[in-house]
């Protein structure tokens, strides 16, 4: 299934809920955690592919992108994704088939919908280091119209994933980690900026 997405970096959730006026209802929110995997055989990072398992409050699911189209604006790629009951399973399962676990990403989550645009999915993420964005899933012409409605700036949108994002960030702020891929935690940024004020 093609997945159209843009993800857009937003001063906070209150700002959105401002732009979106009384128009919306938040749909829920969750905190999630996605494993994401590679083999010896086939980098899907390298390959701008992705297989993870993710844990989000109590649903698990596996998923699998393809690599970006060519968009300006949006990440356009194929994703299939299937729900688990069993997480510990499903990651036992992923590393006997010979994957091993080569990043995480943590964020909390909020869904909204938004009644002008009620056929498009919207969320709002924050995540540890680099703060908040919103994703919104849909057909392309609709994601322009709603963010030309609400009067965000497409110029503070991006094509790079949480992970490239979050590498690019610690390298323009200097924040050496041992390993950053695995460390895009909400843990690890609390333990750094502990560290960073003694």
């Amino acid at each position: 299934m093609l997945e159209s997405e843009l993800k857009i970096k937003i001063e906070s959730h209150a700002d959105i809920y401002s732009r979106l006026g009384g128009d919306f209802k938040i749909v829920g929110g969750y905190f999630s955690k996605d494993i994401y995997f590679d083999s010896e055989k086939f980098d899907f990072s390298k390959n701008d592919k992705v297989f993870r398992l993710r844990k989000q409050s109590d649903k698990f699911f596996i998923t699998f992108k393809g690599s970006r189209q060519s968009d300006n604006t949006l990440i356009i790629r194929d994703e299939y994704e299937v729900g688990i009951t069993d997480y510990e399973i499903g990651y036992k399962i992923i590393h006997s088939l010979g994957f091993k676990p080569c990043e995480i990403v943590e964020k909390r989550r909020v869904e909204i919908n938004y009644f002008k645009f009620e056929n498009l999915k919207i969320f709002l993420d924050t995540l540890p280091f680099i703060g908040d964005f919103m994703e919104v899933e849909g057909e392309k012409t609709d994601i322009l119209k709603m963010i030309e409605f609400i009067n965000l700036d497409l110029n503070n949108s991006t094509q790079l994933n949480y992970s490239e994002l979050f590498l690019k960030y610690c390298d323009e702020n200097s924040i050496l980690l041992k390993n950053p891929r695995m460390q895009f935690t909400f843990y690890d940024e609390n333990m750094y900026y502990k560290k960073r004020q003694q």
